[in-house]
């Protein structure tokens, strides 16, 4: 292990070490994929595919600050297999082992030896697509973007810099599509960090070319599809560019430092929290500081950069990787935004570890050699824990027309699943729903479609004063509105206010109640 890249493994253990990861990898992906829901952000990325089912576009028919290529996937599967939690969490499994293959393929690219790339993929089991189990636009930008850096490689490294540079083009277009900061960063990493080091510089143009050429058919394939079938370039540039900038970061939430996601040792982590699942909140502290040190791996590449003078061109690679992933989430240290950029900090971190930072050097290789050790017992013992809880602890279902779902907490299971109950029972089938509130996968359970041109709604926390009006307008305009609101009430919300005064209470629970509005009559008014 101390010289891994001096060495080979002898194939057949590589070979069985591969087998026995890859099935344990499975087991858990299978075993973790019911659980958990994520009633805000899995209702938008299944509300966006679901609205492309029934013909809507996207920023069009629909608001939304996340450009459309990550519905893409998940709209074609609903399209062929029907639209259903399953399915969705079906297309979650394919990210989940996409995932670690990417890296691991990237990595077999830069000719990292088999430990560290093992390593590299026990990190993405726990901390992989399954961690947020959603066909998220994270996980799909992350997927593209490994895709284009090794082809990329490929590129430079090969007989023929033509196919892999347009491929890698195309990838990394396609990404700026799905996630337009982390896409943008990466083309400008890349122009910087990973082009101008390449040896060959007549490859290196060419290589250039073919990218930059992927890259605009990638965009002329989007910016097509939606500016033909009716979304204006003013739509695109405040959905894209002007809310995400302005109100989106604005947002109290969406801004943290670096001690969000610690919150569970403070009295948790001395109580009862604590007691029952020792192993797994000490293993997840450990990855937690693992992850939280993704600073001191981007020192790592630029020492290997300085270093490496014949690999500058991998090293660039690595680094603008590194940077695209972190930047995103700079705005937000939190540990989920963390993971969403571990592909990136596991790639720098296995080359690290293979001698990216001087392996003549005995203590840099043994120092190496003792992190990956203890960096891959804890992500291995935090695995076990969280596996051993999914199997051996009481799980609740919650169903509705959308799918089912499981959760250990007894609590949520039933307030949703009683809140399912009433929308099946009071709303018919067909007819649209307005959640107001961070709530859209009720929306999707329900199989209830949104009245409003929005995949959720909060005035004033996220939405403007014009959007409110807008809703209030569409609302208006039906001849009979059913509304999801989340209790208690607050008189001094707006929208709270206009729907006791004009709409009829259907059903309540402590959490949710249900109105009608029907302009016609009714007993407007009642709380």
């Amino acid at each position: 292990m101390a010289r891994e890249h001096g060495a080979a493994m002898n194939p057949w253990r590589e070979t069985t070490a591969w087998l026995l990861l890859g099935g344990a990898a499975l087991v858990y992906f299978v075993s973790d994929l019911p659980f958990d829901f994520e009633l805000g952000d899995e209702g938008v990325a299944l509300m966006g595919a679901w609205r492309l089912t029934q013909g809507q576009v996207p920023h069009r028919d629909f608001f939304e600050i996340i450009p459309p290529v990550s519905f893409l996937p998940t709209a074609g599967a609903f399209a062929l297999l029907g639209a259903n939690l399953f399915v969705s969490r079906l297309l979650v499994l394919l990210y989940a082992i996409l995932l670690p293959l990417a890296v691991e393929r990237l990595l077999r690219r830069m000719e990292v030896g088999a430990p560290a790339r093992m390593a590299a993929v026990l990190w993405l089991v726990p901390f992989g697509a399954t961690f947020w189990p959603m066909p998220s636009h994270h996980w799909v930008v992350d997927l593209l973007q490994l895709a284009a850096l090794e082809r990329l490689l490929a590129g430079a490294e090969g007989k023929s810099a033509a196919a892999p540079g347009l491929l890698a083009g195309l990838a990394s277009g396609l990404a700026c599509f799905t996630l337009q900061d982390q896409g943008a960063y990466l083309l400008a990493g890349l122009t910087a960090l990973f082009f101008p080091w390449l040896p060959d510089r007549r490859r290196a143009a060419r290589l250039f070319g073919w990218w930059a050429l992927g890259g605009t058919a990638a965009a002329a394939l989007v910016l097509g599809w939606l500016l033909s079938a009716g979304a204006s370039p003013a739509e695109l540039w405040r959905q894209w560019v002007v809310f995400p900038m302005g109100h989106y970061r604005s947002i109290s939430e969406n801004r943290g430092g670096l001690g969000l996601g610690w919150e569970v040792y403070g009295e948790k982590g001395i109580g009862e929290a604590f007691r029952s699942h020792p192993i797994y909140l000490t293993t997840l502290a450990a990855c937690q500081g693992l992850l939280s040190a993704a600073p001191l791996l981007l020192a790592g590449l630029a020492v290997s950069f300085w270093k490496n003078r014949g690999q500058r061109a991998r090293v660039g690679l690595l680094a603008a990787a590194g940077l695209a992933f972190y930047a995103t989430c700079a705005h937000r240290w939190a540990t989920l935004n963390l993971v969403w950029a571990l592909p990136a900090g596991v790639a720098a971190a296995a080359w690290l570890v293979h001698g990216g930072l001087g392996a003549e050097r005995r203590w840099v290789r043994r120092t190496a050699a003792g992190t990956l050790a203890v960096a891959s017992l804890a992500v291995g013992l935090f695995t076990l824990d969280n596996l051993y809880t999914l199997v051996a602890e009481r799980s609740y279902t919650v169903r509705g027309p959308g799918g089912a779902l499981r959760t250990l907490d007894p609590m949520e299971a039933a307030s949703l699943q009683e809140t399912l109950n009433a929308i099946e029972r009071e709303v018919p089938r067909g007819e649209p729903l307005f959640c107001y509130g961070y709530v859209p996968l009720v929306n999707f359970l329900a199989l209830r479609p949104s009245p409003t041109r929005y995949q959720f709604f909060l005035y004033p926390v996220y939405h403007t004063y014009d959007q409110y009006q807008e809703v209030l307008a569409s609302l208006e305009r039906r001849s009979k509105a059913y509304i999801l609101l989340p209790m208690p009430l607050m008189p001094e919300n707006a929208f709270h206010a206009w729907t006791k005064q004009n709409c009829r209470r259907l059903w309540g629970s402590p959490r949710m109640a249900l109105y009608v509005r029907e302009p016609e009559g009714g007993d407007r008014g009642r709380p």
